[in-house]
């Protein structure tokens, strides 16, 4: 009686402790905080329960990954890299570039309005340089006695003293409107024309003979079938309409550096630099 006495004493005290009392002792449907009510079905009711719930919270987890995936579980992501693309740099040809330097100078040339402006934002040495860089292509041997040197050639630019003079001053008050030369290999001849404003003008006709003269002398033994020489034959100026005879005075050479059907670049006797386009027809 004593034993039972004492365990009836300590029963209380040891409920106290237990997180969960036999189902034997504690009735189905209390709890041993006040108030709470257990899930029907009891402990295993309530057991089975947690786990269904654990089970939907860590499916969810791997659906949606905490704070964008630094925490929790996280779905592989799969990139798809995308095909390389091959970029085709073309190669300027030799021609191409060739035509490129050519547009460039002549378009440098309309620029400084056929030399008035000189060589304009271009430097001395960078306007040789690319003059030279274009004579290196030149395209056409022996250009001198070539059959491209007849015609019209309208002046592009020019660094010649009197002719850039002409240009920018005029002649008696009358503007210069057009400089051209007119070369006529068959009858050996070649002019020089400067056309002004109110019937003004003036010419100078020389003959022509290619592969002549040249740096030994107007009377160069050894031809070179890149340079002609030239003497002057007459000389006019015309001023509104009145005309006057000049004593022809100069003779010389000039060395054809660059020649195509449209375009021809000379230097001369005195180290003048001159650069045509052939007039449309």
């Amino acid at each position: 009686m004593t034993r039972v006495a004492v365990a009836m004493l300590l029963l209380p005290a040891a409920l106290a402790f237990c997180p969960s009392p036999p189902m034997s002792i504690r009735a189905h449907g209390t709890s041993r905080f006040p108030g709470a009510k257990l899930p029907a079905g009891g402990v295993g009711m309530r057991f089975g329960e947690f786990k269904r719930k654990a089970k939907q919270e860590s499916e969810d987890d791997e659906d949606t990954p905490l704070l964008g995936g630094i925490i929790g579980p996280k779905k592989p992501e799969v990139i798809v890299a995308p095909e390389a693309v091959k970029e085709e740099v073309k190669v300027e040809t030799e021609e191409e570039k060739n035509a490129r330097n050519l547009a460039d100078l002549l378009q440098k040339c309309e620029a400084c309005r056929q030399g008035r402006d000189g060589t304009g934002e271009v430097s001395d040495s960078a306007w040789e340089e690319l003059v030279e860089t274009v004579a290196l292509s030149n395209p056409t041997d022996d250009p001198a006695t070539s059959p491209l040197m007849g015609g019209t050639w309208e002046l592009a630019w020019t660094n010649e003293k009197e002719v850039r003079l002409l240009m920018n001053q005029g002649l008696f008050g009358e503007e210069c409107v057009r400089v051209f030369q007119e070369i006529d290999t068959a009858k050996k001849t070649l002019g020089n024309n400067m056309i002004f404003t109110t019937d003004s003008s003036f010419k100078v006709q020389s003959n022509f003979r290619p592969g002549q003269g040249g740096p030994g002398g107007i009377n160069n033994v050894r031809p070179r079938s890149d340079i002609f020489s030239f003497e002057f034959q007459s000389a006019k100026i015309r001023v509104r309409g009145f005309e006057v005879t000049l004593p022809p005075v100069g003779k010389g050479w000039g060395q054809q550096m660059y020649l195509d059907e449209k375009v021809r670049i000379q230097r001369d006797s005195r180290d003048d630099l001159s650069i045509y386009v052939r007039a449309e027809s």
